[in-house]
């Protein structure tokens, strides 16, 4: 009888800690995967020799697509028929942080 019953709480104690250990390796593969940066916009002031391509260069150095991809996003939110900006106006860029 008492061997039966050592034998049903180790049973018992190895599905716990199976269940247990194997929750703390979701959270814990969770919690890798959100290290990615976040996404975030803004506005900017142009200045003098600002280009949609320096921007980009400047901006999109943390992300995974490329200048160019991101400069046809900035015509895209911006409403640009072409790759003129002027100094003193606003441009709102996306950023990762």
């Amino acid at each position: 009888m008492k061997k039966g019953v050592m034998v049903l709480a180790v049973v018992f104690i190895m599905l716990l800690s199976g269940f247990f250990g194997r929750s703390l390796m979701y959270v814990m593969a969770e919690e890798e995967a959100d290290t990615r940066p976040e996404k975030y916009y803004t506005s900017i002031h142009l200045k003098d020799g600002d280009t949609l391509w320096s921007i980009a260069q400047t901006y999109c150095a943390d992300s995974e697509e490329s200048v160019e991809e991101y400069v046809r996003e900035l015509r895209q939110m911006n409403s640009l028929s072409d790759d003129h900006i002027d100094a003193g106006h606003y441009l709102t860029i996306r950023y990762y942080k």
